[in-house]
């Protein structure tokens, strides 16, 4: 093996400096409610190895999370990628983590944290209910850290700086990594990002860390920027591979046959909605007509049961009610109220007993067995008025039944015009867009459009390639 020269005014140590964890307090939280005589959880940990045991379910697994949220907030690195492959940027996560556990959403829950960091030792108290921070202190062994505005920025100064390490970013990355092992957390072995980016913070000089975010933040952009480039070089592709199939099967005869069948389907469009207007006003007037009819049988027909009233009280004075409600009946075909007979050919026999020669539907009596009456000329006047009466009714029912079919005709005529006019627009539309495209391809033809689309695609390859570069 050829021999290697060092460099040894670049410094190869680094002094980073890892949390130790001393003491947790948990209060109010339902999870963890204590004993009677010492209520939440208040444990300090031991040098060397400490083992939590208990039954699933006794809040394990939320203690660890705890200790590391406890460090980190409600930042965290991202998800589903390695860590080169993005930013770096840290995302923020749901802050009511533990807040969702318990049947209170932890509204006065608080958590305690002690840990020695570079031989001074840091107190923190976050809320459970949402992560937030509620106070930090730390010892008087060194130099005091500036207070910022916000509180969570005074704890990130402080552990960036006692640690040894350039940001937060690489505080939360060496959390995940190396100090804690949660159940998240991706293999450190495979991940050679991860692998880089542990050994860049431990063992990189600090004269060079900087350089080499800035590097990589470069190239994680310029990666960005050649992805999203070529997305659109991508589209632009196949929108000029379609531009080309269509020029080919685009000709100045196509374009003549196009044009025949666009005007041609045009004419038929015109002619259908005159057709439709004329079966519109045709199903109207004869729905009109219907109506009117209609309405005038129903005048007659009130006409009608008055007269038949008026007869039957002079031909029978002495009518009750009763009885003249069995009478009516007869006489409308509805059936004998006394037997319940509603044979039509029998109840037309009654009722023309009844009008022809007096007799009584019911009995069956002649005139002379009936009470006496006297039949006035003003009887007879009544029953030839009824009679014409009920042939007019019946005459305007059957001109309204004509007429309601002279609808239903219209309107079939109507639907079929207006079937005939949805076909035509949908060809209408089709042929429309295949003479768009096939002048705007000859178009692109005769203006060079073809060459200019490709020289455009030319200028995005470079760019992409730039990038990849």
């Amino acid at each position: 093996m050829p021999s290697q020269t060092i460099d040894k005014s670049i410094p190869t140590v680094r002094k980073i400096h890892f949390p130790i964890i001393e003491k947790i307090e948990v209060e109010g939280y339902v999870l963890y409610p204590g004993a009677a005589d010492s209520t939440g959880l208040a444990h300090e940990f031991q040098p060397g190895v400490n083992v939590i045991l208990g039954i699933n379910g006794i809040g394990k697994t939320t203690l660890l999370l705890m200790l590391y949220r406890m460090l980190t907030g409600d930042r965290d690195l991202r998800d589903g990628e390695e860590l080169g492959g993005a930013q770096r940027k840290l995302i923020k996560t749901s802050n009511s983590i533990f807040a969702v556990r318990v049947p209170d959403r932890a509204s006065d829950a608080e958590a305690t944290l002690r840990f020695r960091l570079n031989d001074r030792a840091i107190s923190i108290t976050r809320s459970l209910k949402d992560l937030s921070l509620v106070s930090v202190s730390h010892d008087d062994a060194g130099p005091p850290f500036s207070a910022l505005d916000d509180l969570e920025d005074t704890f990130k100064q402080i552990v960036s700086q006692l640690s040894g390490l350039d940001d937060f970013f690489d505080w939360v990355l060496l959390l995940k990594y190396l100090v804690f092992y949660l159940e998240d957390r991706r293999s450190l072995v495979w991940d050679k990002w991860a692998q880089t980016e542990v050994f860049r913070i431990l063992f990189l000089p600090d004269t060079t860390q900087a350089n080499y975010k800035s590097l990589l933040n470069s190239a994680l952009s310029a990666d960005s920027q050649a992805r999203n480039i070529q997305s659109v070089l991508t589209g632009e592709q196949k929108k000029l591979a379609r531009l080309e199939r269509e020029v080919g099967q685009a000709g100045p005869e196509d374009l003549k046959v196009l044009k025949a069948q666009v005007d041609g389907l045009y004419s038929r469009a015109e002619r259908v909605n005159a057709q439709l207007n004329m079966f519109d006003v045709e199903r109207r007037q004869c729905r009109d007509s219907a109506a009117r009819l209609r309405n005038d049988a129903e005048k007659l027909s009130q006409r009608e049961r008055e007269l038949r009233e008026r007869l039957l009280s002079s031909i029978f004075p002495k009518l009750s009610d009763y009885g003249g409600f069995a009478i009516a009946s007869i006489d409308a075909q509805r059936g004998c109220i006394v037997c319940g007979c509603v044979d039509h050919t029998h109840l037309e026999i009654a009722k023309k007993k009844l009008h022809e020669k007096l007799h009584c539907p019911l009995c069956d009596a002649d005139p002379h067995l009936q009470e006496k009456n006297v039949v006035s000329s003003e009887v007879e006047y009544d029953k030839a008025e009824l009679e014409d009466v009920a042939s007019r009714t019946i005459s305007l029912r059957n001109d309204a039944v004509k007429a309601e079919r002279e609808e239903e005709a219209a309107l079939r005529k109507y639907t079929a015009a207006q079937v005939e006019k949805y076909e035509i627009e949908r060809d209408l539309r089709a042929a429309s867009q295949k003479l768009a495209i096939a002048e705007n391809a000859v178009g692109l033809v005769n203006n060079n459009g073809i060459k200019n689309t490709r020289d455009k695609l030319q200028l995005l390859q470079e760019s992409v390639d730039e990038y990849k570069e």
